[in-house]
């Protein structure tokens, strides 16, 4: 018999904004959960271009010690990229299975105050060469 929890189910990441996002999970179903979960991690890892994990960036763990918290908003992530999020409880046995991965992007962090003086820039040019 399996002595730590099954995975979390219903995990779904939502975007905040350009720079984080909210994770939701439920607990491992009652036959799954293997004891008392004292809480859960969620791990993420930024992507490449082609979905792999990049080599040179470690995955990131945030812990949630509240077994009855079944979300936690992430921040500080990069803007326009792609991050996989995992989800497992955890029981004194130890750690459980981790759910399926979900990939999200980020959002766009937007123009920034240099590409709008540009885009002003360029636009009064074209408007004064009409004349």
């Amino acid at each position: 018999m399996c002595t730590v929890p099954g995975e979390p189910r219903k995990v779904k990441v939502e975007i905040v904004n350009s720079t984080a996002v909210k994770v939701e999970w439920r607990a491992p179903s009652d036959r799954q959960m293997n004891g008392i979960v004292r809480g859960y991690r969620v791990h993420y890892v930024p992507l490449g271009h082609l979905d792999e994990p990049l080599v040179n960036v470690p995955p990131t763990r945030v812990d949630v010690s509240d077994a009855l918290t079944s979300h936690v908003v992430i921040a500080g992530l990069q803007p326009d990229t792609v991050y996989q999020f995992e989800v497992e409880a955890y029981t004194r046995k130890g750690q459980g299975e981790r759910s399926r991965p979900k990939k999200v992007r980020t959002k766009g962090a937007g123009w920034s105050a240099y590409q709008l003086h540009l885009l002003t820039y360029l636009l009064t040019l074209k408007s004064s060469a009409n004349c």
